[in-house]
């Protein structure tokens, strides 16, 4: 498992802060402005508590964090935000994109071996990318994906069982979360992606009913005029993740109207380069693919 202290630099400046509810416990409210601040190793220390890898979190320690967090305004229609849960070495990050500023898309890696998720950025207006779906790898360190994946309307892997039980997709009608099964009209599907599972079901429902293991994960949910990429680094469990995605904003969680998980683990990566916002949470592995929103 990575460690918790590695990897997110932030440079902003000049930027207005919203509150999302009180300050949370512990005093992690001061080290919301020392995650995007500081180097990784200095906001660790910011805490003598030594970090639990291994139980589960408790969850109302949980949502109060996140209940506190600051999302920051990079430009217009783009938030960030970032919570510490130090007794668990626990940072969740957080992405939040307006639909009617920016857009989704699949993209392939540009070598066999795949790449970091700075490498798929391509044009001026990409602003963000994710890991996305799960992948299989060779033993000369070939990748290839699991799952469904259209890039740019054309079907360049077809779905498969193994592959996760959801799909992200985006076109004509926007970006969707569905179930995979539900993905029977591609006409106006520009680009998709296989992954999984739902954590939350359509209508805000949880969509998680038993206790796995804590994993770094990475997650795309949509909820009201946004949709919002989270990225957990110390690990976490799809339930408590679920939890944490359904729940209102008024407990602590974010209110999603559905949400999918991605491919997690060593996979789990992300970067930001907005203007003089850059940052890049690194995985530990090369990815065969990712979403990257732009703007339009």
């Amino acid at each position: 498992m990575p460690n918790a202290a590695e990897s997110i630099r932030f440079r902003l400046a000049g930027r207005k802060r919203r509150r999302r509810g009180k300050p949370f416990l512990w005093g992690v409210a001061a080290l919301v402005g020392l995650l995007i601040a500081l180097p990784p190793v200095a906001a660790q220390q910011a805490t003598s508590v030594k970090p639990d890898y291994k139980s589960e979190p408790d969850l109302a320690g949980l949502l109060a964090a996140t209940k506190g967090m600051t999302m920051t305004r990079v430009e217009p229609g783009l938030s960030v935000g970032a919570i510490a849960y130090p007794p668990f070495g626990i940072r969740i990050h957080v992405f939040d994109f307006a639909r009617d500023r920016f857009v989704l898309r699949v993209a392939e890696q540009k070598v066999e071996t795949g790449g970091r998720a700075l490498d798929f950025f391509a044009g001026k207006d990409d602003v963000f990318v994710i890991n996305g779906g799960y992948f299989e790898r060779t033993r000369r360190g070939k990748l290839s994906s699991s799952g469904l994946l259209i890039v740019d309307g054309q079907t360049v892997v077809p779905e498969h069982d193994r592959a996760g039980s959801g799909v992200v997709t985006s076109g004509r009608d926007g970006v969707g979360i569905t179930y995979r099964k539900n993905v029977t009209d591609r006409s106006g599907v520009s680009h998709a992606l296989q992954a999984g599972p739902i954590l939350v079901d359509p209508g805000g429902i949880k969509g998680i009913y038993k206790v796995d293991k804590r994993y770094n994960r990475s997650a795309l949910c949509l909820r009201g005029a946004s949709f919002t990429a989270f990225v957990v680094e110390g690990g976490i469990s799809l339930f408590q993740l679920a939890d944490l995605l359904s729940l209102p904003e008024a407990k602590g969680g974010f209110g999603c109207d559905v949400a999918i998980n991605l491919d997690g683990g060593p996979s789990t990566q992300a970067a930001l380069r907005a203007g003089s916002a850059q940052a890049e949470i690194a995985g530990e592995w090369t990815v065969h693919n990712a979403l990257i929103v732009s703007r339009k």
